[in-house]
């Protein structure tokens, strides 16, 4: 009998806290910002979300009783949304707000109210941060100048942005050019004709007696003809050996 009364105690207490944990996991909020960097006087969106079962009543946080809140943000509009899904409805609360406040604000957590009729549970939403920019701080920035596409480009500006390419074009052409003109006239020029062995007169002289002791013409009786050679070989000589003019002259104008 005891045993049956601890199970039986175990049993509700197992239940109930079931019950409380899948109405917890039905029931959720939010609170979110569309930006966590904003300027003084910019317009934000602040969305505070709920989402419960259907037929449970929804308040929303008095954001603007919060005096953090209340410090950063003025309230512009707001508009209420309900969405259902099945035995759930997400109600949202969205609300348009001016950052007022420059600095590092760490906002606290939004309390929402659901109420099912038999009672009332107290949610909250996650904290979260936003950094406001001083807006006259960030107009002080520098700025480049950005002049219009159809702005027309004075010479000035053209020799300043392209005068370095101009000049570095200029000089590798001209040496290209001159690179070409250099290989041209080298492959036109005339090669040197190789100079032939400049013989010594007398050498010669020697030689073409050698030859015609060689053949031996008086042996058939070329008396004339080997006295005519003998004469040639005398008259080149000369000539060669002293540049004078005999090969032209007779016998007699060379001895004499």
């Amino acid at each position: 009998m005891k045993i049956n009364s601890i199970l039986l105690s175990f049993l509700l207490i197992f239940g109930l806290f079931s019950s409380q944990f899948a109405s917890a996991q039905q029931m959720q909020v939010s609170a979110s910002i569309d930006t966590t960097a904003a300027q003084v006087g910019d317009a934000l969106w602040l969305k505070l979300t709920a989402q419960v079962p259907a037929g449970m009543a929804v308040t929303f946080p008095r954001i603007f009783a919060d005096s953090t809140y209340a410090a950063v943000f003025d309230s512009i509009s707001f508009k209420m949304d309900t969405v259902r899904n099945g035995n759930q409805i997400q109600v949202s609360q969205l609300l348009q707000v001016l950052a007022e406040k420059d600095g590092n604000h760490n906002l606290p957590a939004l309390k929402f109210l659901l109420n099912s009729g038999q009672r009332t549970d107290t949610l909250e939403s996650f904290p979260f941060t936003i950094f406001v920019a001083n807006q006259a701080d960030t107009t002080k920035m520098y700025k480049p100048e950005v002049k219009p596409l159809d702005t027309p480009m004075n010479l000035k500006e053209f020799l300043e942005r392209f005068g370095p390419l101009i000049v570095g074009g200029l000089i590798v052409l001209g040496l290209v050019i001159g690179l070409i003109y250099y290989i041209r006239k080298r492959k036109q020029a005339p090669k040197p004709l190789p100079r032939k062995a400049i013989i010594p007169p007398h050498i010669v002289a020697l030689n073409a007696l050698e030859k015609i002791k060689a053949e031996k013409p008086w042996i058939e009786g070329n008396l004339k003809q080997y006295y005519s050679d003998i004469t040639d070989i005398v008259k080149k000589y000369t000539e060669n050996r002293y540049n004078i003019a005999v090969m032209e002259m007779t016998t007699d104008e060379t001895l004499h």
